[in-house]
């Protein structure tokens, strides 16, 4: 069977094929193509990444549903609050669950069985309050990734081990002084100083308790955009009852809700749920990326681009942006990406890079010029 294969590869095409890691520094050579590829800081190259994230429980409710209508009216995403206890209120949301956010990408975030104090609890106490939501989330078929403390604590160490042994992989919490340093892999940070307690701004109403140190308004969070974009960064904030003007806890009104929503569509962020942009960030560092090269006669005829990270792949399964330096005669040229998991289609390199997602599952991704697309190319990696 090999040697049939072999047979289906011209001899000019088999002698030239030249295969490279990127695990360290190419040499470069007058005569030869070698490939830089890399993975992108954030989801398709944008400039930084944003969670809006509402710690508010009654997901299904009129005033949810306004808030949920003004997101997505946007192309934009929300994460709310996941307490597990009492588990017969959430049976009766399922419906709307599954008919509704999850098709519509609105996702959860753990926040423990009961609303309490975790920094009083125990570490066993800890794991199994957070445990408990871990399940419940599962049984309605929710992405279990990201969680955040009741009352933003997270401040006692046994508190996030306590997260982490529940299984989850990252943990919000909210102070209103984090909005001096809210920026998460700022610069050139690959990974959070601690995967626990993640920072957030608190988007709080000046009229619920007179918080200045929380963020009050548009006017007050549009620094923080920028400064977030400056910095590459990934930014969370966190609300309270959106769109309420009463006494309820921590309001904010719909309409700088609405203005917060525009200014952060205006940018250019990717906006994402917490557990989405956790998952990136875990595989992006553990990736492994391989090629091979198919050289022609009339110079690289394809690209072959394999990425892995050896995680659990029903979990890790968020697409990385791949980042690729095209060879000079495929600028301007059609290129067809062909991969078992994403779809096919053609794209046009930009001046000399090429950005195509892939799951980082071990599938080969072929990039191809069109004109010799067609051809039985065998994978090479």
């Amino acid at each position: 069977m090999k040697r049939a294969l072999l047979l289906l590869i011209p001899l000019w095409l088999l002698m030239c094929i030249l295969t490279f890691s990127c695990a360290g520094p190419n040499q470069p050579d007058d005569n030869i193509y070698v490939t830089n590829v890399m993975v992108t800081k954030w989801y398709n190259i944008h400039e930084g990444a944003i969670s809006i994230t509402h710690d508010y429980g009654p997901v299904n409710s009129d005033q949810s549903q306004a808030v949920l209508i003004e997101v997505l009216d946007r192309g934009l995403t929300i994460d709310y609050e996941f307490l597990s206890a009492p588990q017969h209120i959430w049976n009766s949301k399922a419906t709307f669950i599954n008919e509704f956010c999850i098709p519509n990408n609105v996702q959860f975030f753990g926040h423990g069985h009961l609303h309490n104090d975790h920094d009083a609890l125990s570490y066993d106490e800890v794991v199994t309050s957070f445990s408990l939501c871990k399940g419940v989330m599962e049984s309605l078929g929710l992405k279990v990734v990201a969680a955040a403390y009741p009352f933003g604590r997270g401040h006692e160490e046994e508190t996030r081990l306590g997260l982490a042994a529940a299984g989850f992989l990252s943990g919000r919490r909210h102070h209103p002084g984090d909005r001096t340093d809210p920026y998460i892999l700022a610069n050139e940070e690959s990974v959070p100083e601690d995967w626990f307690a993640l920072p957030t701004l608190v988007m709080q109403d000046i009229n619920f308790n007179n918080l200045e140190t929380a963020v009050n308004d548009t006017e007050e969070l549009i620094p923080f955009l920028d400064e977030t974009l400056a910095k590459n960064a990934w930014l969370i904030t966190t609300y309270h009852a959106i769109g309420h003007t009463d006494s309820t806890y921590g309001f904010y009104t719909m309409d700088n809700f609405i203005s917060d929503l525009e200014e952060i569509k205006a940018r250019d962020f990717w906006v994402a749920s917490m557990n989405d942009v956790t998952l990136y960030i875990y595989e992006r560092n553990l990736a492994v990326i391989s090629d091979s090269i198919l050289i022609g006669p009339n110079g690289v005829e394809e690209i072959q681009i394999r990425v892995e990270d050896d995680l659990d792949d029903t979990l890790f399964s968020q697409p990385l942006t791949i980042e690729l330096d095209v060879p000079e005669e495929w600028v301007g040229a059609n290129i067809e990406i062909i991969s078992d998991t994403t779809e096919t289609r053609q794209v046009h390199p930009n001046h000399t890079k090429l950005y195509f997602n892939t799951i980082p599952n071990g599938e080969i991704t072929r990039l191809v010029k069109v004109d010799v697309a067609n051809k039985d190319i065998t994978n090479n990696l």
